[in-house]
């Protein structure tokens, strides 16, 4: 690349070049990151964005295309892509599931739990089951002494199923009873399609969470102060709520679902009313003409989903105003977790990281969602995520990272470079393997350049960090409060250098000065001392002490 500079804006001073008094800095990719590094990563710089980096770096070196260098360093810094959060629009454009074509034959569920208990009968509740026809928004609220698989189904036997028939598509979230192989096996044999929501994803069956919030809502106005009575609200509320036009459809939904309105108990009654009792709306039934009443339902039917598909395109129209598209995700691409769902054991959230990773995308199941291929510490995640979750990785640039290797990393593969030690405990169930004592000191251990292990990183036992002394040292510097090092921890280090040196054949005298400034307090039949061999140790001192005397000695 040809570069074009004014001579009247350059200089030398100490065989340097400066240009506008800026040190130009030749081309040099190492140099160059590495001068940004000192200007972004250290702590008085504070990981700042890119145009304050650049701010700092451009007030002392020039180099042509600075801004480039700066952007791509800052966009690819693990620290930052996990610390801060994302100020980007929504990922993910908002797409509504179908409309249906009959009642009941596409459903939606959820919980709503713990409610406080209610003794009614013999039987303790403590749970309440919505289902919801996602075409006529017809709710159904049952009460459920256990959220067990067998109970769940049994309610769907007795409340759903007996007057309403088998849905085709059943709407849920991950609740452990969705995703058990008893439930998956029944809807198979039943010719269910169950369509469960992506990990943290609530959109996906927005409207029972919606009836959530408004069975709720009517709960609080007339459960007693025990709040223990709920049980005995729940069918008022479903009448209540079923007579309520739908926002969405325009229908009432028990009009849509039954071709009248139930009595409430508050409607005024004259001798007239055609519906005042079940005598006088069984003979009006009877009068209307069976084609014109098949008729109306249909049109009912018809207005209904055209209501609804009407208010999911405002819906969507909406919604995509604040969301982009999604990127166009490939298997292997790497992409950070949004943190705010992930469980995690650190004392504060707010200082917790915001995301999580980067993962790799093991597979594309549709669309819609995205599996990563987590690692074993988030057993309890589900890998299936919305892309709204998802932020893909940059093109990272290797920066390594300095550390202190450690003999021994959990997975027993190969050794890792210990980056910081940030906690320690005394297992009290277990005892000391070298001194027989109760209770194991461990450590919780962040290893460089791996980031899966670092997302949650597990105990290990204080014996699996030897080599990495300072780092441990450096802990209990910084906590003293916590339970202090191990007592035998330096001197075992010491005493496994000795090990190491001896079994690459150092020369004795090196080993024995080694073996000199450990001051072990173990016995000589412990295992570690018979790492060297009976008598061995005082074969090298006998050794080293002729080598000291000299051939005439």
């Amino acid at each position: 690349m040809k570069l074009k500079l004014e001579l009247q804006d350059c200089e030398i001073r100490n065989s340097l070049v400066y240009f506008r008094g800026r040190l130009f800095i030749p081309y040099d990719d190492d140099l160059r990151k590495d001068i940004v590094r000192r200007f972004h990563d250290t702590a008085t710089a504070g990981h700042g964005g890119k145009r304050s980096t650049y701010y700092l770096v451009s007030q002392q070196y020039y180099w042509p295309l600075m801004t480039d260098t700066v952007a791509q360093y800052t966009r690819s810094c693990v620290v930052c892509r996990r610390a801060k959060p994302y100020r980007d629009r929504k990922q993910g454009l908002l797409h509504p599931l179908p409309v249906p074509k009959r009642f009941w034959t596409d459903i939606s569920v959820d919980f709503i739990t713990p409610l406080p208990d209610c003794t009614r009968f013999g039987r303790t509740y403590s749970h309440v089951m919505v289902v919801i026809d996602r075409l006529s928004k017809s709710q159904r609220f049952i009460a459920l002494d256990s959220l067990e698989v067998d109970a769940v189904v049994r309610a769907f036997v007795d409340y759903v199923w007996r007057e309403e028939g088998f849905p085709t598509t059943i709407v849920s979230d991950r609740g452990s009873q969705f995703v058990s192989h008893f439930w998956k096996e029944l809807c198979h044999r039943l010719g269910v399609t169950p369509k469960l929501s992506t990990a943290y994803h609530p959109e996906t069956d927005g409207q029972t969470e919606v009836a959530n919030a408004g069975l709720k809502c009517y709960l609080r106005a007339y459960t007693n102060y025990m709040q223990n009575d709920w049980v005995d609200w729940l069918p008022l509320a479903q009448l209540a709520i079923n007579n309520r036009e739908n926002v969405s459809s325009g229908v009432a939904p028990a009009l849509a679902t039954k071709g009248y309105l139930p009595r409430m108990g508050s409607e005024l009654v004259t001798e007239d009313s055609p519906i005042t009792d079940a005598r006088s709306r069984a003979e009006q039934l009877l009068r209307e003409d069976a084609r014109g009443t098949v008729k109306r339902m249909t049109d009912v039917i018809r207005f209904m989903q055209e209501n609804l598909r009407w208010s999911q395109n405002k819906m969507e129209h909406y919604a995509n105003q604040h969301r982009q598209p999604a990127p166009d995700y490939r298997v292997g691409d790497k992409v950070y977790i949004d943190a705010r769902n992930i469980p995690t054991m650190r004392p504060s959230r707010g200082l917790s990281a915001k995301n999580l990773g980067p993962y790799k995308v093991r597979a594309l199941p549709n669309r819609y969602a995205v599996e990563l291929a987590l690692p074993d510490c988030y057993k309890q995640v589900h890998p299936v995520f919305h892309p709204w979750l998802l932020h893909l990785d940059a093109d990272q640039t290797a920066r390594p990272s300095e550390g202190v290797i450690a003999e021994k990393h959990p997975d027993g593969e190969h050794d890792y470079y210990v980056d910081m030690v940030v906690d320690c405990r005394i297992d009290k169930r277990r005892k000391d393997t070298l001194t027989n004592k109760k209770g194991m000191l461990q450590y919780k251990v962040k290893y460089t350049n791996s980031p899966d292990w670092n997302a949650s990183p597990a105990w290990q036992d204080y014996t699996d960090l030897w080599g990495a002394e300072e780092a441990v040292e450096d802990f209990h510097r910084l906590y003293p409060d916590k339970p202090p090092p191990h007592e035998l921890y330096r001197d075992l280090a010491l005493y496994l250098n000795l090990v190491a040196a001896y079994s690459l054949g150092r020369d004795d005298v090196e080993v024995v000065s080694v073996l000199d400034s450990c001051e072990l307090a173990l016995s000589p039949s412990h295992s570690l001392m018979a790492q060297l061999g009976p008598g061995k140790v005082a074969q090298l001192r006998t050794s080293v002490s002729k080598q000291k005397q000299g051939p005439e000695g």
